[in-house]
């Protein structure tokens, strides 16, 4: 009995622990400024932080900061620079491709004129062929 209540009390306590020990339990203050200013509209200041995360040794929330740099590069209208950030992103962490990549990627091209691109981005995007 006695061990029956310890391996309880010992799967209890293992599973406690976090289930992603390489993700900070809160973002880099960069980044999360760069969040704040984008949800803001202030996109200037918002690329700056990003950049300035970029630029840092942080690698924890370096895919997604790439993809919220492109996101604040085509809020500013910068399709190339959007483009060529996604690119990056593309290049570093070729896993992450999702779904709102697809999209800002078809996003870009509308607003670069290939409607004909962006509908087969935004069809792949959103599963459809």
């Amino acid at each position: 009995m006695r061990f029956a209540i310890a391996g309880v009390i010992l799967s209890l306590l293992c599973s406690c622990g976090t289930p992603y020990p390489k993700v900070p339990l809160a973002p880099p203050l960069s980044y999360a400024k760069g969040e704040e200013l984008l949800a803001q509209g202030k996109l200037v200041e918002a690329e700056q932080q990003f950049r300035d995360y970029l630029a840092s040794d942080g690698t924890s929330y370096r895919a997604r900061a790439r993809y919220q740099l492109a996101r604040t590069q085509y809020q500013m209208e910068d399709y190339a620079g959007a483009k060529l950030s996604l690119d990056e992103l593309d290049e570093e962490f070729p896993e992450f491709g999702d779904r709102q990549v697809a999209a800002l990627r078809g996003d870009i091209a509308y607003a670069l004129g290939d409607p004909l691109d962006a509908s087969v981005l935004w069809g792949g995007a959103f599963g459809h062929s």
